[in-house]
C-alpha cells in the first residue's frame, strides 16, 4: 500500500465517448470521468482523505452499494487504475458508464454493454490515430490507409461482443422516479484489450496489408497511442 501511494505518475484515461450516446449521456460520461481525473491527480497527497471525501459525497448524492463499503470500493478502483504491468504499461482498460431501467439487473446490464461499446471504440480510435500517423509519415500508402480504416470499423464491432466478463470495482446504484440508476466503473486487461482488437484488424486485411500494415499496431504502439489519445495534457 505504501508503494502505491507514492507512484508518481497517475494516467488519465477515460476522454473518449460513443457517437452513438445521447449528449446527456456523454455530459454525465465527460463530468465523471473530470471529476475521477481530478480525484487520482490528488491521491498521493492525502489519499485515505480523499477516499472519504468521495464516499460521502455519494452517500450525499444518494448512491448506496449493494456488496462491498463505499470507501473500500473508491480505494480498490482508484488503486487498480493507476496499477502498472511488468513492462511499465497501465494494467487495465477502464471506463465509467452510468445507465438508467426500470429494474437494478436492467440498468446493470445496460450500463455493462456501454462499457464494452466504449472500450472498443477507444481501441479503434487508437488505430486510426496510429494509421493517421503511419501515412503522414509515408510509411503506408493512401489505399492502405483506407483499408485499415475499413477494417477498424468492422473490428470496432467484432471487439465489443468479444470482450468477456468485465471486473467491476465500483459498482454503485440509487433510485429515483425513472427507476434504478447503476454507475460502474469496469476494467479489462489492457493487453488483452488490445490483442483483440490487433486481432479483429487483422482478420480485415489482405494478405498483403497484414504483413506492411501489421507493425503500425503493434502492442507498445498502441497502448502508448492509446494513452495519448485518453489523458488530458
Amino acid at each position: 500500500m505504501k508503494k502505491f501511494f507514492t507512484i508518481i505518475s497517475i494516467t488519465a484515461l477515460l476522454m473518449s465517448s460513443l457517437a452513438n450516446l445521447t449528449s446527456a449521456q456523454d455530459k454525465t460520461s465527460r463530468q465523471m470521468e473530470n471529476t475521477i481525473r481530478q480525484q487520482k491527480k490528488e491521491l498521493y497527497k492525502n489519499p485515505q482523505a480523499l477516499i472519504k471525501k468521495e464516499a460521502r459525497k455519494m452517500v450525499k448524492e444518494g448512491w448506496k452499494s449493494m456488496d462491498l463499503p463505499l470507501e473500500k470500493m473508491i480505494q480498490t478502483t482508484w488503486e487498480r487504475e493507476i496499477l502498472t504491468d511488468e513492462d511499465g504499461y497501465p494494467k487495465y482498460i477502464y471506463v465509467t458508464t452510468q445507465a438508467t431501467a426500470s429494474s437494478y439487473s436492467a440498468a446493470q446490464m445496460e450500463a455493462q454493454n456501454v462499457a464494452k461499446i466504449r472500450i472498443s471504440s477507444m481501441l479503434s480510435s487508437t488505430v486510426a490515430s496510429l494509421t493517421d500517423i503511419a501515412l503522414g509519415n509515408n510509411q503506408i500508402s493512401t489505399q492502405q490507409a483506407e483499408s485499415m480504416s475499413s477494417a477498424t470499423e468492422k473490428a470496432k464491432v467484432l471487439v465489443s461482443g468479444k470482450l468477456g466478463r468485465l471486473m467491476t470495482p465500483l459498482n454503485i446504484y440509487k433510485e429515483g422516479p425513472e427507476g434504478y440508476t447503476v454507475r460502474n466503473t469496469v476494467m479489462y486487461d489492457m493487453k488483452q484489450a488490445v490483442k483483440l482488437m490487433q486481432e479483429a484488424v487483422s482478420n480485415n486485411l489482405s494478405e498483403s496489408d497484414k504483413n506492411e500494415i501489421g507493425p503500425v499496431i503493434g502492442m507498445g504502439a498502441m497502448i502508448d497511442q492509446y494513452e495519448k489519445n485518453n489523458t488530458e495534457e
